[in-house]
């Protein structure tokens, strides 16, 4: 009989070199042909130990989580079990590390074959190193549903067994179509110029000792590019989207250069989306990650509208103005909706229903802030209908115009941080300088403000869209009523009778008009009031519409 023992160690600067022992660990000594296993915990100096192990072949596994471990742990004790996944222990667990970490990922597989063959096979040791992940901050809103990147591994590279060793790369490009735009290699690393798919980079001088984002041990892969050349496209994906909908294009990406190289510049990438008729519906160049003395992952996003598409084109590019520039790892790429929380309402007003020319509109624009967070640097766009024109100074925020730069409302008037419940309300006038017959005169306006946010410090802004305030001609078609419908479609008085007798209606629907003012108006179903472009519309919907007026109708028509 053998004892099978090693170490779990905390290795601070990621270079495979005995730190700090980590106590209370898992480790699993599992034998596949027959299903038994053990679980040993490591003691305070970080070491394990299995007592009377027989001649075999087994699994060693950095199990954190396993349950059931003693210290040591006595192979003629083993169960049957399934067979755990490896994984490494949380941050916490090691009181020497470093504080801006917030996991542990493997510098050596989890996972090792051992073979015992009527001795002590040599002792193995497992190293964690520190890690940071930086991920996106999302305020006000979420991802929502599943990556919608399903190739390359559906944008995290695929998997490898456990164990496998550092620095396995497929051979040929596994993912050919997704990768197409890198020359890629086989070596890890790769030589300048390339890129690589490997599990985990370990043993490189000058590189961090670095495993992939997605498991954080030997059994992911993650994509390993050295100093690729400006502009080169190192992932490209066809995707299938909703139109008129919002997504997140997103990646993990990490520097593997160590800050012994402090001249090194940061790492420069950009997104692209493009519409299959070619449309541009993002060219974003994410803020650089700098070249820190810390091994870390940092979430890149970059928000966008799908448009009417229901396919995109992604593509994320190299964009390093130095070669170093252009050495990382990126890994889990996705592509995710994103649900927006209802973080502001915008509603505006008109002191006037119906207007002629030379009228003066009052508007007012209410904003409130409906979240529980601080929106930051809100900006309200107005919009002048046709024929309107902005009466200059009378633009006033909260009762003041003390700091409102804007001349018209052609400049974003900008209100700054809003919080939580906070209101801000804009008045201004217009002057109606001409109208177009028949039309109503519309406005709108939007607010936009702080929507997300990298760790990196990338900056994305969403737009919420006040009501729309309709004002009425004397004589314009709206609602369930014909307003003055002589001007509005330019006819005679006589014109109008003679079509309301025409279709049977006589006195019971004759409408009686003083001057330009009507006294009564006939209420018609305004979906059918949509179509009246001219005469010949008019008496097409009188004739469906005049045997339903009974003689109450006229009296209370308003």
């Amino acid at each position: 009989m053998a004892n099978i023992s090693g170490s779990v160690w905390y290795d601070p600067l990621r270079q495979a070199e005995k730190g700090t022992a980590i106590a209370q660990v898992p480790v699993v000594l599992y034998e596949e042909s027959t299903n038994l296993g053990a679980v040993a915990l490591t003691d305070s100096s970080g070491a394990f130990l299995f007592t009377n192990v027989p001649d075999g072949q087994y699994h060693l596994i950095e199990a954190w989580g396993e349950p059931g471990g003693t210290s040591p742990a006595d192979w003629q004790q083993a169960a049957a079990m399934d067979r755990p996944d490896p994984a490494d222990p949380p941050v916490k667990a090691v009181e020497a590390a470093s504080g801006w970490a917030n996991r542990l990922d493997s510098l050596t597989p989890n996972t090792v074959t051992v073979t015992v063959a009527g001795s002590d096979p040599d002792p193995q040791d497992f190293y964690d190193g520190p890690i940071e992940d930086r991920p996106l901050h999302l305020t006000g809103g979420l991802l929502a549903g599943t990556n919608l990147i399903v190739g390359a591994g559906g944008g995290g590279f695929g998997e490898c067994s456990d164990g496998t060793p550092s620095g396995t790369s497929p051979w040929p490009n596994p993912y050919s179509k997704a990768l197409g735009g890198v020359a890629y290699s086989r070596t890890v690393p790769p030589e300048s110029g390339e890129a690589t798919l490997c599990n985990m980079v370990a043993g490189i001088p000058g590189w961090w000792g670095t495993a992939n984002h997605t498991t954080g041990c030997e059994n992911g892969r993650m994509l390993v590019a050295n100093e690729v050349a400006k502009g080169t496209v190192i992932f490209q994906q066809m995707v299938s989207v909703m139109p008129e909908s919002n997504y997140v294009l997103s990646a993990w990406v990490t520097g593997v250069l160590q800050d012994a190289e402090s001249s090194a510049p940061d790492i420069n990438l950009r997104a692209k989306v493009t519409a299959p008729d070619g449309t541009s519906l993002l060219d974003y160049a994410f803020t650089p990650i700098p070249a820190a003395d810390l091994s870390q992952w940092t979430q890149l996003g970059a928000l966008f509208e799908s448009g009417p598409y229901m396919h995109l084109y992604l593509e994320i590019l190299a964009e390093g103005d130095g070669k170093e520039s252009n050495t990382f790892a990126i890994d889990d790429i996705s592509l995710m909706p994103v649900v927006r929380d209802n973080l502001l309402s915008i509603t505006q007003e008109a002191d006037q229903e119906s207007v002629r020319e030379g009228d003066t509109v009052g508007y007012t624009v209410t904003i409130k802030n409906t979240s529980d967070y601080p929106l930051e640097q809100v900006s309200f766009q107005g919009e002048i209908p046709v024929g309107l024109t902005f009466v200059p100074g009378s633009l006033v925020i909260n009762g003041s115009d003390e700091g409102v730069e804007a001349a018209d409302l052609n400049d974003a008037v900008q209100l700054g941080l809003l919080p939580p419940g906070g209101v801000k309300i804009i008045s201004y006038q217009a002057q109606v300088q001409s109208l177009s017959a028949g039309r109503m005169q519309q406005c709108a306006g939007e607010a936009s403000y702080l929507f997300l946010k990298s760790a990196s410090g990338d900056l994305f802004y969403y737009t919420e869209k006040s009501n729309t305030v309709c004002l009425n001609q004397p004589d314009c078609v709206r609602g369930k009523a014909v307003t003055q419908l002589v001007k509005a479609m330019a006819l005679e008085q006589e014109a109008i009778a003679k079509i309301l007798q025409a279709e049977g209606a006589k006195r019971k629907a004759m409408m009686e008009f003083q001057g330009d003012t009507p006294e009564e108006m006939l209420r018609l179903d305004s979906g059918m009031l949509d179509a009246v472009q001219s005469l010949a519309d008019l008496q097409a919907i009188l004739h469906q519409s005049i045997a339903e007026v009974q003689p109450k109708d006229v009296d209370e028509i308003q």
